[in-house]
């Protein structure tokens, strides 16, 4: 299938984002050079071979990126590393900016059984895949996470999760168990440096406590955690607070301006967008 940039595509871009068309158009060809250069798609009816490419800065050069180093390898033999599941859509937040909208759904209608999980467990494991991601809506709203981890672990992938933190706060059993078996890293949301900042984006009263429990309880088990911080209009101000946060905490931090229309098609997320090229 031949595809093109046109600049229908970098209009509408902008239009949601308030960047540059330029930018854009930079981006969409960034974008196409990475898939042309997995193998993906064709260029002028020609794919590149896939190579592997190491640059002065590249994390082949830094000895303790382990990681990097095995994916990079891996990608030469097209041998799959990680796979993610999305375990739920359900979660136990609400945040003012998420792209999930699930209505219509009934009890349970997005969740598979656990049997169905363990064939798909063993089928990644048949391929060789090592790495597991656990995530959502929120993992831990799916009663039959614990079980999949535990089969995950016994099939020895290394698993990493995506949570708000909020049911590990109320179940520190469930935390005790996931921590004994070994994870890799917590991926924990941040959305403020206050309950009044976090809680009024998660629309969840007390959440910003319940996260703030759950990060210090895995890090004083010496479990990695990484704090996903999502710049919005109501938290911009605040960035530098929430990343004085993070490290009082011991915790590594990312931070994403990523916001994507509702799966229904409202543009309601994008309300949230910080447009302000200054503060940008």
């Amino acid at each position: 299938r031949r595809v093109t940039t046109d600049n229908d595509i970098v209009r509408a871009i902008t239009n949601i984002y308030d960047c540059s068309p330029s930018d854009i158009r930079d981006d969409i060809k960034d974008f196409l050079i990475s898939l042309y250069d997995y193998g993906i798609i064709m260029i002028n009816g020609r794919y590149k071979e896939i190579t592997c490419k190491v640059s002065p800065s590249s994390p082949l050069n830094n000895p303790e990126d382990y990681e990097a180093d095995l994916i990079a390898e891996l990608k030469q033999h097209d041998q799959l590393y990680a796979a993610t599941l999305e375990i739920t859509y359900s979660c136990n937040e609400k945040c003012v900016h998420c792209y999930a909208n699930y209505p219509t759904l009934g009890p349970k209608s997005d969740q598979i059984s656990i049997n169905q999980y363990r064939k798909i467990i063993d089928e990644l494991y048949e391929m060789q895949c090592m790495h597991l991601t656990f995530t959502g809506g929120d993992p831990f709203m799916n009663k039959d996470l614990l079980d999949i981890f535990r089969y995950a672990r016994k099939k020895e992938f290394v698993c990493d999760f995506f949570t708000s933190g909020q049911y590990l706060a109320d179940h520190p059993d469930i935390l005790h168990e996931i921590v004994s078996l070994r994870p890799k890293v917590f991926y924990i949301s941040l959305y403020g440096s206050t309950a009044i900042i976090h809680d009024a984006i998660t629309r969840v009263p007390g959440s910003f406590c319940k996260t703030i429990a759950t990060i210090e309880a895995l890090r004083t088990a010496e479990v990695p955690v990484v704090a996903n911080i999502m710049i919005l209009k109501q938290n911009c101000d605040d960035l530098r607070n929430i990343i004085a946060l993070a490290k009082s905490l011991g915790v590594i931090y990312r931070i994403s301006m990523s916001l994507i229309y509702r799966n229904d098609g409202s543009s309601d997320p994008m309300n949230y967008f910080v447009t302000d090229h200054v503060k940008i």
